[in-house]
């Protein structure tokens, strides 16, 4: 079954949310209707991302920052699915290894 809710970073994209199947597939937290804690929450998470994973080599800039990104996820879907009232899928893939 297709989750309602993917979470995922993706470069160039200001945020690791998205709707598959729907003609608007990346969304913001604003639009899904979660609260500000959560959003500020998935924007310090993202930004983990954004400054510590060369997307380019696929590596992080330390262990450090790849195990606090990682430690955080399991926080952010927790909440997620708290908040969300769809069937909610965090997709990491290789970001794990």
């Amino acid at each position: 079954m297709q989750p309602d809710l993917k979470i995922f970073p993706d470069y160039g994209h200001p945020w690791p949310l998205w709707l598959p199947g729907t003609d608007e597939y990346a969304v913001s937290p604003h639009q899904l209707g979660l609260s500000q804690a959560l959003t500020e929450h998935i924007r310090r998470w993202h930004q983990i991302w954004l400054n510590e994973f060369d997307v380019e080599t696929g590596a992080w800039s330390s262990s450090r920052h790849r195990a606090a990104y990682l430690d955080e996820s399991g926080s952010i879907l927790q909440q997620l699915r708290a908040e969300y009232p769809g069937r909610v899928e965090l997709a990491l893939g290789s970001l794990q290894s």
